[in-house]
Protein backbone atom coordinates (compact mmCIF):
# COMPACT_ATOMS: atom_id res chain seq x y z
CA UNK A 1 0.00 0.00 0.00
CA UNK A 2 1.43 3.33 -0.96
CA UNK A 3 0.59 6.35 1.26
CA UNK A 4 0.40 9.54 -0.74
CA UNK A 5 0.73 12.93 1.02
CA UNK A 6 -0.36 15.81 -1.16
CA UNK A 7 1.44 18.94 -0.28
CA UNK A 8 -0.28 22.18 0.77
CA UNK A 9 -2.47 23.15 4.00
CA UNK A 10 -4.95 20.71 3.19
CA UNK A 11 -3.63 17.23 2.32
CA UNK A 12 -5.67 14.45 0.72
CA UNK A 13 -4.34 10.72 1.72
CA UNK A 14 -4.65 8.04 -0.63
CA UNK A 15 -4.34 4.30 -0.27
CA UNK A 16 -3.67 1.93 -2.92
CA UNK A 17 -2.40 -1.49 -3.81
CA UNK A 18 0.64 -2.23 -5.23
CA UNK A 19 1.95 -5.72 -5.43
CA UNK A 20 6.00 -4.54 -4.26
CA UNK A 21 4.84 -2.60 -1.56
CA UNK A 22 4.52 -3.73 2.08
CA UNK A 23 0.48 -4.06 3.26
CA UNK A 24 -1.74 -2.07 4.50
CA UNK A 25 -0.72 -2.49 8.13
CA UNK A 26 2.90 -1.24 7.90
CA UNK A 27 1.61 1.99 6.04
CA UNK A 28 -0.74 2.76 8.18
CA UNK A 29 1.41 2.92 11.23
CA UNK A 30 3.93 5.25 8.81
CA UNK A 31 0.83 7.40 8.45
CA UNK A 32 -0.08 7.21 12.14
CA UNK A 33 3.20 8.12 13.36
CA UNK A 34 2.87 11.33 10.40
CA UNK A 35 0.02 12.15 11.91
CA UNK A 36 0.77 11.95 15.40
CA UNK A 37 4.09 13.94 15.17
CA UNK A 38 2.71 16.54 13.00
CA UNK A 39 3.27 20.25 14.52
CA UNK A 40 0.45 21.21 13.26
CA UNK A 41 -3.73 19.93 14.42
CA UNK A 42 -4.40 17.36 11.73
CA UNK A 43 -8.53 16.42 12.20
CA UNK A 44 -10.42 13.32 10.53
CA UNK A 45 -14.41 13.53 10.62
CA UNK A 46 -16.93 11.95 8.43
CA UNK A 47 -19.10 13.68 5.88
CA UNK A 48 -21.51 14.61 8.46
CA UNK A 49 -18.93 16.19 10.59
CA UNK A 50 -18.53 13.73 13.48
CA UNK A 51 -14.91 13.53 14.12
CA UNK A 52 -12.86 10.39 13.58
CA UNK A 53 -9.43 11.47 14.36
CA UNK A 54 -7.61 13.76 16.61
CA UNK A 55 -3.80 14.09 16.96
CA UNK A 56 -1.53 15.65 19.39
CA UNK A 57 -1.42 19.10 18.43
CA UNK A 58 -5.20 19.33 18.33
CA UNK A 59 -5.36 18.45 21.79
CA UNK A 60 -2.91 21.22 22.07
CA UNK A 61 -4.67 23.57 20.28
CA UNK A 62 -7.77 23.00 20.91
CA UNK A 63 -7.89 22.01 24.95
CA UNK A 64 -9.71 18.41 24.17
CA UNK A 65 -8.47 15.36 24.46
CA UNK A 66 -8.75 12.62 21.89
CA UNK A 67 -11.50 10.77 24.08
CA UNK A 68 -13.48 14.19 24.83
CA UNK A 69 -13.02 15.25 20.73
CA UNK A 70 -13.44 11.80 18.78
CA UNK A 71 -17.23 11.22 18.59
CA UNK A 72 -18.63 14.72 18.96
CA UNK A 73 -19.09 17.34 15.96
CA UNK A 74 -16.66 19.20 14.64
CA UNK A 75 -19.56 22.12 15.04
CA UNK A 76 -18.39 22.08 18.99
CA UNK A 77 -15.21 23.95 17.94
CA UNK A 78 -17.24 26.88 16.14
CA UNK A 79 -18.83 30.12 17.58
CA UNK A 80 -22.21 29.99 17.32
CA UNK A 81 -22.43 32.67 14.69
CA UNK A 82 -19.87 30.12 12.75
CA UNK A 83 -22.05 27.02 13.03
CA UNK A 84 -23.42 27.28 9.72
CA UNK A 85 -20.23 27.92 8.16
CA UNK A 86 -18.98 24.44 9.51
CA UNK A 87 -21.56 22.57 7.69
CA UNK A 88 -21.40 24.73 4.37
CA UNK A 89 -16.95 24.07 4.03
CA UNK A 90 -18.68 19.75 4.48
CA UNK A 91 -20.79 20.41 1.79
CA UNK A 92 -17.67 21.73 -0.14
CA UNK A 93 -15.62 19.18 0.90
CA UNK A 94 -18.06 16.51 0.32
CA UNK A 95 -18.72 17.40 -3.04
CA UNK A 96 -14.47 16.97 -3.79
CA UNK A 97 -13.43 20.45 -3.35
CA UNK A 98 -10.64 20.83 -1.33
CA UNK A 99 -10.52 24.35 0.51
CA UNK A 100 -7.36 25.79 1.51
CA UNK A 101 -6.12 28.84 3.24
CA UNK A 102 -9.44 29.03 5.35
CA UNK A 103 -9.41 32.13 7.48
CA UNK A 104 -11.52 31.62 10.53
CA UNK A 105 -12.43 31.67 14.53
CA UNK A 106 -12.91 28.78 16.47
CA UNK A 107 -13.25 27.78 20.11
CA UNK A 108 -11.36 26.42 22.66
CA UNK A 109 -12.51 24.29 25.14
CA UNK A 110 -11.70 26.76 27.96
CA UNK A 111 -14.00 29.04 25.65
CA UNK A 112 -11.56 31.58 24.72
CA UNK A 113 -11.88 32.51 20.69
CA UNK A 114 -8.84 31.64 18.33
CA UNK A 115 -8.01 32.48 14.94
CA UNK A 116 -7.13 29.63 12.43
CA UNK A 117 -6.18 28.96 9.36
CA UNK A 118 -8.00 26.12 7.99
CA UNK A 119 -7.22 23.63 5.31
CA UNK A 120 -9.61 20.70 4.55
CA UNK A 121 -9.58 18.24 1.90
CA UNK A 122 -11.77 15.23 1.23
CA UNK A 123 -10.54 11.27 1.82
CA UNK A 124 -11.44 8.80 -1.26
CA UNK A 125 -11.81 5.34 -0.87
CA UNK A 126 -10.29 3.05 -3.68
CA UNK A 127 -13.27 4.11 -6.13
CA UNK A 128 -12.82 7.85 -5.75
CA UNK A 129 -15.96 8.15 -3.82
CA UNK A 130 -15.59 10.86 -1.13
CA UNK A 131 -15.85 8.94 2.38
CA UNK A 132 -14.00 11.52 5.16
CA UNK A 133 -12.54 14.92 5.60
CA UNK A 134 -9.12 15.73 6.75
CA UNK A 135 -8.10 18.90 7.75
CA UNK A 136 -4.95 20.75 9.03
CA UNK A 137 -5.62 23.50 11.82
CA UNK A 138 -2.72 26.02 12.15
CA UNK A 139 -3.44 28.91 15.17
CA UNK A 140 -2.88 32.48 13.40
CA UNK A 141 -4.01 34.11 16.65
CA UNK A 142 -0.31 36.27 17.38
CA UNK A 143 0.04 36.76 13.57
CA UNK A 144 -3.56 38.39 13.58
CA UNK A 145 -3.41 40.28 16.92
CA UNK A 146 0.39 41.33 15.11
CA UNK A 147 -1.67 42.28 11.68
CA UNK A 148 -4.95 44.08 13.84
CA UNK A 149 -1.99 46.04 16.08
CA UNK A 150 0.18 47.01 12.96
CA UNK A 151 -3.17 48.34 11.21
CA UNK A 152 -4.06 50.16 14.78
CA UNK A 153 -0.37 51.92 14.59
CA UNK A 154 -0.70 53.09 10.84
CA UNK A 155 -4.31 54.54 11.67
CA UNK A 156 -2.73 56.08 14.82
CA UNK A 157 -0.08 57.37 12.69
CA UNK A 158 -2.43 58.62 10.12
CA UNK A 159 -5.01 59.99 12.42
CA UNK A 160 -1.61 61.92 14.10
CA UNK A 161 -0.65 63.32 10.38
CA UNK A 162 -3.74 64.17 9.50
CA UNK A 163 -3.87 66.22 12.73
CA UNK A 164 -0.50 67.74 12.48
CA UNK A 165 -1.81 68.84 8.91
CA UNK A 166 -4.71 70.54 9.88
CA UNK A 167 -2.77 72.30 12.72
CA UNK A 168 -0.28 73.50 10.10
CA UNK A 169 -3.26 74.46 7.85
CA UNK A 170 -4.49 76.34 10.84
CA UNK A 171 -1.53 77.99 12.27
CA UNK A 172 -0.63 78.91 7.99
CA UNK A 173 -4.23 80.65 8.01
CA UNK A 174 -4.03 82.33 10.92
CA UNK A 175 0.26 83.67 10.38
CA UNK A 176 -0.64 84.78 6.85
CA UNK A 177 -4.02 86.29 7.59
CA UNK A 178 -2.84 87.94 10.72
CA UNK A 179 -3.23 91.74 10.94
CA UNK A 180 -0.18 92.04 12.98
CA UNK A 181 3.23 91.49 11.83
CA UNK A 182 4.32 88.21 12.28
CA UNK A 183 7.44 86.11 12.00
CA UNK A 184 9.60 82.71 12.90
CA UNK A 185 13.10 83.42 13.72
CA UNK A 186 15.90 80.40 14.14
CA UNK A 187 17.89 80.95 17.27
CA UNK A 188 20.45 82.09 15.51
CA UNK A 189 18.30 84.88 14.53
CA UNK A 190 17.34 84.25 11.13
CA UNK A 191 14.33 85.11 9.51
CA UNK A 192 12.32 81.64 8.75
CA UNK A 193 9.14 83.03 7.39
CA UNK A 194 7.08 86.21 7.31
CA UNK A 195 3.82 87.15 6.52
CA UNK A 196 2.10 89.78 4.40
CA UNK A 197 1.64 92.04 7.07
CA UNK A 198 5.24 92.28 8.43
CA UNK A 199 6.31 93.49 4.92
CA UNK A 200 3.55 96.26 5.13
CA UNK A 201 4.73 97.09 8.11
CA UNK A 202 8.61 97.15 7.36
CA UNK A 203 8.27 98.13 3.37
CA UNK A 204 10.46 94.78 2.44
CA UNK A 205 9.56 91.93 0.63
CA UNK A 206 8.75 88.69 1.77
CA UNK A 207 12.17 87.72 0.19
CA UNK A 208 14.21 90.90 1.07
CA UNK A 209 13.39 90.01 4.57
CA UNK A 210 14.31 86.41 4.19
CA UNK A 211 17.91 87.36 3.39
CA UNK A 212 18.06 89.18 6.98
CA UNK A 213 18.87 88.50 10.11
CA UNK A 214 16.03 90.22 12.68
CA UNK A 215 18.54 92.30 14.24
CA UNK A 216 19.40 93.75 10.75
CA UNK A 217 16.56 96.15 10.89
CA UNK A 218 16.39 97.15 14.90
CA UNK A 219 17.82 100.25 15.68
CA UNK A 220 20.91 100.13 16.66
CA UNK A 221 20.20 101.36 20.43
CA UNK A 222 17.77 98.70 20.86
CA UNK A 223 19.77 95.76 19.99
CA UNK A 224 21.03 95.31 23.50
CA UNK A 225 17.74 94.90 25.30
CA UNK A 226 16.65 92.39 22.81
CA UNK A 227 19.57 90.18 22.73
CA UNK A 228 18.97 90.43 26.82
CA UNK A 229 15.55 89.38 26.34
CA UNK A 230 16.33 86.38 23.84
CA UNK A 231 19.05 85.22 26.21
CA UNK A 232 16.68 84.97 29.16
CA UNK A 233 14.22 82.83 26.99
CA UNK A 234 16.97 80.45 25.63
CA UNK A 235 18.32 79.73 29.14
CA UNK A 236 14.14 79.36 30.51
CA UNK A 237 14.44 82.12 32.68
CA UNK A 238 11.26 83.30 31.02
CA UNK A 239 8.83 81.41 28.63
CA UNK A 240 7.69 85.34 26.62
CA UNK A 241 8.64 88.49 26.20
CA UNK A 242 7.13 91.88 25.33
CA UNK A 243 9.16 95.49 24.46
CA UNK A 244 8.28 98.44 22.41
CA UNK A 245 11.33 99.25 20.05
CA UNK A 246 12.04 100.58 16.89
CA UNK A 247 12.94 98.81 13.36
CA UNK A 248 14.48 100.10 10.13
CA UNK A 249 11.69 100.43 7.39
CA UNK A 250 13.06 99.86 4.22
CA UNK A 251 12.42 103.59 3.03
CA UNK A 252 14.63 104.70 5.77
CA UNK A 253 11.75 105.56 8.46
CA UNK A 254 11.39 104.62 11.96
CA UNK A 255 9.22 102.41 12.87
CA UNK A 256 8.02 101.76 16.42
CA UNK A 257 6.78 98.32 16.99
CA UNK A 258 5.83 96.29 20.01
CA UNK A 259 7.61 93.00 20.16
CA UNK A 260 6.21 90.09 21.40
CA UNK A 261 8.40 87.06 21.13
CA UNK A 262 8.15 83.28 22.33
CA UNK A 263 10.50 80.08 22.17
CA UNK A 264 9.10 76.47 20.40
CA UNK A 265 11.25 73.46 21.10
CA UNK A 266 11.41 70.20 19.86
CA UNK A 267 10.50 66.99 21.89
CA UNK A 268 13.77 66.86 23.48
CA UNK A 269 13.43 70.57 24.66
CA UNK A 270 15.74 71.66 22.28
CA UNK A 271 15.19 75.49 20.88
CA UNK A 272 13.77 75.29 17.59
CA UNK A 273 12.86 79.15 16.84
CA UNK A 274 11.23 82.18 17.95
CA UNK A 275 7.52 83.18 17.45
CA UNK A 276 7.46 86.81 17.10
CA UNK A 277 4.60 89.40 17.38
CA UNK A 278 5.00 92.79 15.66
CA UNK A 279 2.51 95.39 16.16
CA UNK A 280 2.95 99.01 14.42
CA UNK A 281 2.91 101.19 17.41
CA UNK A 282 4.09 103.93 15.37
CA UNK A 283 1.00 106.43 14.92
CA UNK A 284 0.37 106.13 18.72
CA UNK A 285 4.22 107.59 19.55
CA UNK A 286 3.27 110.22 17.11
CA UNK A 287 0.53 110.96 18.92
CA UNK A 288 2.01 110.14 22.21
CA UNK A 289 4.97 112.84 21.54
CA UNK A 290 2.61 115.24 19.77
CA UNK A 291 0.59 115.65 23.15
CA UNK A 292 3.56 115.84 25.04
CA UNK A 293 4.61 118.83 22.83
CA UNK A 294 1.30 120.25 22.95
CA UNK A 295 1.54 120.12 27.12
CA UNK A 296 4.99 121.55 27.18
CA UNK A 297 3.65 124.59 25.18
CA UNK A 298 0.53 125.39 26.83
CA UNK A 299 2.87 125.12 30.32
CA UNK A 300 4.60 128.04 28.80
CA UNK A 301 1.45 129.89 28.27
CA UNK A 302 -0.07 129.51 31.56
Amino acid sequence: TDVLVHSGAARTVFLRSAPDRPRGEEAGARLFEIVASSSEAIIGASLDGTITHWNPAAERLYGYSADEAVGRSLTMLAPLELVGEVDRLLERVSSGERVDGYETTRLTKDGRRIQVLLGTSPIRDADGTVIATSSIVRDITERKRAEQQLVAAKETAEDANRALRESEERFRGAFNGASIGMALVSAEGRFLQVNRALSDILGYSEDELLAKSFHDIIHREDVDADLDQERQLLAGEITTYQIEMRFLCKDGRIAWVRLTVSLVHDPGGKPLYFVSQMQDITPYKAAGAALREAEARYRTLV
